[in-house]
């Protein structure tokens, strides 16, 4: 089999349309994978209205929780059995060339461990709301690392691994609230092969009031990133290239580190002071625990309300 599309699950809403964006590939050759997180609500009931082999049903008896959801995606690739994987959220869709799209990029680049396309957010309603800007179709480890800390998107269910290659790195990399899980994932996967991109839109990122990013928790998300970025500095450090262009983007990284790590760190805390102007308090008392500079607080406050 080619293809385990993996979703796992908890929120009833959006579910069949997930798996309906699936179904409706114009490349046939994959499962569905789905891992009910131990929902209170019936995910059952949606998965029934499907007859369709290639889609598979498991329950966790304990569940993962969105701190932990890292936990859910893993379990979710012990039940692949594809070549390769692709792991979306519950409220997200395929669009309908998806497959075809990574089938042409891994004949075309057979090397790589990861191809990626492009994606369309999309609003509660599934209306578009932006593209994700196209890359070059073949990128190195650096430029890739480069551009995400340049403030490049990056979603879990925009990139497609190969399975043996993902077990073989330990599977998805847990961070609290998958907070960098994504990008640290896809960098790992990676490897010195590369990424090979698709100019086309594939995938369908659902904004919504319901997703992880919205809920909060930004301390642990703060200390989630704080990891995201030793794992690079640490990947820098210890893998040298050799190109010459690669050695200007590294350079160029280390150049700008404080600025980068800026930015995260005002992306990361950025939603609890649009909630509340007065948490700025709180940042600047816990900021040397944190590592946060007085002046990305302030920064983050004067843009946010």
């Amino acid at each position: 089999m080619k293809f385990t599309i993996a979703i796992p699950a908890y929120k009833q809403k959006y579910l069949y349309e997930a798996i309906q964006s699936c179904l409706n590939q114009s490349y046939q050759d994959f499962e569905i994978v789905i891992v009910d997180d131990a929902s209170p609500e019936d995910l059952l009931s949606v998965v029934r209205k499907f007859d369709d082999k290639r889609l598979r049903y498991y329950r966790n008896t304990k569940n993962c929780g969105a701190r932990d959801v890292v936990d859910n995606w893993n379990i979710c690739l012990t039940y692949a059995e594809g070549d390769y994987i692709i792991c979306m959220g519950d409220d997200d869709r395929l669009l309908p060339n998806c497959l075809k799209e990574y089938d042409n990029l891994i004949k075309k680049y057979p090397a790589v461990n990861i191809v990626h396309g492009r994606t369309v957010k999309i609003d509660e309603q599934g209306d578009q709301i932006s593209i994700t800007s196209e890359r070059m179709e073949l990128e190195s480890i650096y430029t890739f690392v480069w551009r995400r800390l340049k403030g490049r998107s990056q979603y879990i269910g925009d990139v497609c691994i190969k399975t043996e290659k993902l077990r073989e790195c330990g599977g998805y990399y847990k961070l609290p609230y998958a907070w960098g899980s994504d990008e640290i994932s896809a960098f790992i996967a990676c490897g010195k092969e590369g990424v090979a991109n698709t100019f086309e839109a594939v995938f369908e990122y659902r904004v919504n009031r319901f997703t992880i990013t919205k809920s909060g928790n930004e301390e642990e998300k703060l200390v989630a990133l704080m990891d995201v970025m030793k794992w690079i500095r640490t990947f820098l450090e210890s893998n040298p290239p050799q190109d010459y262009t690669d050695k200007l983007i590294v350079q160029e990284i280390r150049n700008k580190w404080g600025y980068y790590l800026s930015h995260k760190q005002e992306g990361t805390i950025a939603p609890s002071v649009r909630r509340n102007k007065f948490v700025v308090f709180k940042w600047l008392l816990v900021r040397k625990k944190y590592n946060l500079d007085i002046k990305t607080i302030i920064r983050t406050l004067l843009r946010n309300v």
